[in-house]
């Protein structure tokens, strides 16, 4: 559906703009780039059951720069925690 499209879309924006080949625990596994798994198979993403994210955790992940606008369109979110990183 198109709301899936949405949400890996800012899933990826969030990685490529955060600095996510940097992260301690980064959705690249070392490859610098997204990985083909569904995003609520990466680590720090919640789903509920029908895929949608609920809940980012990547506190203390070692994220870098500034937040994207467009996470306000993951409307299913009930918990944001990006304490103890570099974001502007």
């Amino acid at each position: 559906n198109e709301y899936s499209i949405v949400q890996r879309y800012v899933a990826a924006l969030m990685f490529y703009t955060l600095d996510g080949a940097s992260w301690t625990n980064s959705w690249s596994n070392g490859t610098g780039y997204l990985p083909y798994n569904h995003e609520c198979e990466w680590n720090g993403i919640t789903c509920n059951e029908q895929d949608l994210i609920i809940n980012i955790n990547l506190a203390g992940n070692n994220l870098k720069g500034e937040l994207v606008r467009e996470l306000g369109e993951l409307i299913f979110i009930d918990v944001l925690n990006l304490e103890s990183n570099a974001l502007e």
